[in-house]
C-alpha cells in the first residue's frame, strides 16, 4: 500500500484534477492548500498520535480539514473544529469536500470568529493539548 492511499480518494482526486467542487457544482482550482506531501504528514501526525479533538483556523477548499479529519473519523468522541467565517468566499468548497468523503459527522464549523460576541468559541467548548 503506498502512502496516498491513507488519504481519502476525494483528496488524491483533488491532486489528480487540481481542481474542487463548489457547493454550487462549481469546479473550483486548488489554491491556498497545503501541497499532498504536507497532507499526509497531517494525517499521518493525527492519526499516530490518537488525537480525538482537533482545531484549525481556516477551511478554504478542505485539503488539510479532509486529511485531518480522515485520521480521526472512527474514534468514539472524534471531532475536528473548524473556524473560517470566509468559507462562502470559496464557495463553501471545503464544507462540500468534507461531506462528500463522507465524514460529515466528524467536523463542526464555526463560521465567526469568537471575538465577534455571536455564536460558541470553539476554544471555551472544547479543551485542547497542544504538543
Amino acid at each position: 500500500m503506498t502512502m496516498t492511499h491513507q488519504l481519502p480518494q476525494i483528496v488524491l482526486d483533488a491532486f489528480e484534477s487540481w481542481s474542487v467542487l463548489a457547493e454550487s457544482g462549481e469546479r473550483l482550482p486548488l489554491d491556498s492548500n497545503v501541497s499532498l506531501v504536507e497532507a499526509l504528514a497531517l494525517h499521518r501526525a493525527v492519526k499516530e498520535n490518537y488525537f480525538q479533538s482537533t482545531a484549525e483556523v481556516g477551511l478554504a477548499k478542505g485539503i488539510s480539514a479532509t486529511a485531518i479529519v480522515s485520521a480521526i473519523a472512527g474514534h468514539p468522541g472524534a471531532l475536528h473544529h473548524v473556524m473560517d467565517p470566509y468559507q462562502t468566499k470559496y464557495g463553501n468548497a471545503g464544507l462540500r469536500m468534507l461531506r462528500d468523503s463522507g465524514l460529515g459527522p466528524y467536523f463542526r464549523h464555526y463560521s465567526q470568529y469568537s471575538i465577534r460576541g455571536r455564536g460558541v468559541s470553539f476554544a471555551s467548548a472544547t479543551r485542547f493539548c497542544f504538543h
